[in-house]
């Protein structure tokens, strides 16, 4: 597997599954619940476009995460820099 997302919790926290993106969703996301903060995963695979509005909005304490500013050419990109779209 070359992209992905992934949510690493502290084995001795609590933490549950709150909600995940459609299995054919193009830009991915997976909200966990730890100590009652959601913690929220975002991946946007290479050449595709991101939308905000694809992702949830969670309710106070959130946290989202993810690499939304690593372009690079061995992750797919043609170029390296930053270009959102």
């Amino acid at each position: 597997m070359k992209h992905g997302l992934a949510t690493f919790v502290h084995e001795r926290l609590e933490w549950s599954l709150v909600d995940q993106s459609p299995e054919q969703s193009v830009t991915e996301w997976l909200c966990v619940d730890v100590a009652g903060c959601k913690i929220i995963s975002v991946y946007k695979p290479p050449r595709s476009r991101f939308t905000p509005a694809a992702i949830p909005v969670f309710p106070h304490p959130s946290l989202y995460v993810g690499d939304f500013n690593c372009q690079h050419v061995i992750r797919g990109y043609t170029v390296v820099g930053y270009n959102i779209s």
